[in-house]
């Protein structure tokens, strides 16, 4: 059984990376990791990417510069575009989800999706053929404007906070619109102003019938409805906005994703008319299979290149399988950009990997650590020669397995090859060049350039002694005694070979 929370560590080359695909997919289904490992990888590989266009699988790397704000939530700058309301000119701030925060919110809404999906979602199919409006009642991240959308699910109606405390009761086109704004006063030089926009779709575009779904942030569908009325004007409501529509409200306070029935997120904008072509109007007719989405996985490529510490924050205590939503000792937090409690659900597992040779981080600490369940990905040497499509005479799994165990001799099993590098090979121009590009140089960072190291792992023939020192010996000076001279004049210089004098059966041979 997978642990939730789970690291494969091992050295680099071993297929760390590799592997993980074959774990998402056995969390991701439900099946054993050896049925999984035994079926041909391009298959598992297959079903990944689906997974992960689908939203159930996400990969992220971590590094030196990752933080908090990148990963849970923090505040991020927002530029006008197609997508939300804000003119060229101006720049805003929003609360802005990271990766984890995203995918735990998912898992999360699966969760609550499948404790209520014995209610089909059922629309006539008459309704489906109207237009279908998106629109958004406050800011769902903002606590405060929750009395909006429950006020409009309380009275059967629809608002929208553009038109500040103007009746536009009578209005025929938007040039009606523009002209009692510019009665008021207010005055827009471009005229592509969203206020006059946002009014002309919720006063002219909004025709009785058609439907409107109300949503939650863009990933979620929050509640249906069927235009029943005209616009008026209510200048007593007790929330802030004025400019009402009545409807019947079909569905409240639902969780459904929108990725579940539509081909793109929902935009920021705050009103505007979904594209027929994108949606699945199936999904509605109650014909379409509602599929139970269980899992979710979060990889994490290089966990340990970044401070596991401060990316986490409080969430660190809540990672713990018995701390997550859905368990016996499930733990909130309130989050502190949003302000909004948060949990980790318990269908969000999270694999991380990690290379036991770098020598650029730190390893975890204690009270992290024990957070984690840990799975060694070890160097297989046995898979070089089922594998790797080589035809010459050196046994390449004989050849890893004698540098390992020299390394091992030397440094430690945490700075072995892994059999990766090996995996391609083709012919003794592939092996020359492995070694030249990728063997030696990874030698050469474990012992710091000691050439030396590395002759007694490869053997003379990869590494020979230079002869700098006698062609160009020190200059003496008078400030210096011989003694040092000499010694300095008799030091061991090495250099790599030429590959033509490499003799690749000699490193493995008794």
């Amino acid at each position: 059984m997978i642990q939730t929370i789970t690291i494969l560590y091992g050295p680099p080359g071993t297929g760390k990376t590799y592997s993980t695909t074959q774990y998402a997919v056995s969390i991701i289904e439900n099946k054993d990791l050896h049925d999984i490992q035994a079926e041909a990888y391009q298959s598992v590989k297959g079903r990944y990417d689906e997974y992960k266009a689908s939203g159930q699988i996400d990969f992220v790397t971590f590094h030196q510069s990752m933080s908090y704000e990148d990963f849970i939530e923090g505040i991020k700058p927002v530029m006008q575009d197609d997508d939300n309301d804000l003119l060229p000119s101006e720049l805003q701030y929003e609360i802005k989800d990271g990766i984890f925060k995203e995918i735990a919110r998912t898992a999360l809404d699966a969760i609550e999706y499948e404790a209520s999906s014995q209610k089909e979602i059922l629309i006539p199919k008459d309704k489906l053929d109207n237009n279908i409006h998106k629109l958004s009642l406050g800011n769902s991240l903002l606590s405060d404007d929750d009395t909006i959308y429950q006020y409009c699910m309380d009275n059967d109606c629809i608002a929208i906070g553009y038109g500040d405390d103007l009746d536009f009761s009578g209005v025929t086109s938007k040039k009606d619109i523009r002209t009692i704004f510019k009665a008021a006063e207010i005055e827009f030089k471009d005229r592509s102003d969203f206020a006059v926009s946002a009014m002309e779709r919720f006063i002219l575009w909004m025709k009785k019938d058609d439907l409107v779904f109300i949503s939650e942030g863009t990933t979620k569908l929050r509640a249906i409805g069927v235009i029943t009325g005209d616009y008026y004007f209510d200048a007593s409501s007790n929330i802030r906005y004025t400019q009402f529509k009545k409807v019947k409200w079909l569905y409240k306070n639902l969780t459904i994703p929108v990725k579940d029935f539509y081909q793109k997120k929902f935009s920021q904008q705050t009103i505007y008319q979904l594209s027929s072509n994108l949606i699945d109007k199936v999904y509605f007719t109650g014909s379409s299979p509602k599929t139970n989405k269980q899992n979710y996985v979060l990889i994490i490529d290089e966990i340990n290149r970044g401070n596991i510490a401060q990316i986490f924050g409080e969430l660190i205590t809540l990672l713990e399988p018995n701390k997550r939503k859905g368990e016996d000792e499930t733990i909130e937090t309130i989050l502190p950009y949003s302000k909004k409690a948060f949990s980790i659900p318990n269908n969000l597992f999270v694999l991380g990997t990690m290379n036991t040779a770098d020598r650029s981080i730190e390893a975890l600490d204690t009270a992290l650590r024990r957070r984690f369940s840990f799975i060694e990905i070890a160097p297989n040497e046995a898979l070089i020669n089922d594998i790797a499509p080589y035809d010459g005479d050196i046994d390449l799994s004989i050849l890893l397995t004698a540098i390992n165990a020299r390394i091992e001799i030397l440094l430690d099993r945490d700075h072995k090859i892994g059999h990766s590098y090996f995996l391609t090979i083709e012919n003794d121009d592939d092996l020359i060049n492995v070694f030249s590009d990728k063997v030696i140089p990874l030698l050469g960072e474990y012992f710091f350039g000691d050439l030396s190291k590395i002759a007694l792992i490869l053997g003379d023939t990869f590494i020979e002694t230079s002869n700098t020192a006698q062609t160009y010996p020190l200059k003496t000076f008078s400030g210096i005694e011989d003694l040092y001279l000499d010694e300095y004049n008799d030091k061991k210089i090495y250099k790599i070979s030429s590959s033509s004098n490499w003799d690749f059966k000699d490193v493995y041979a008794d």
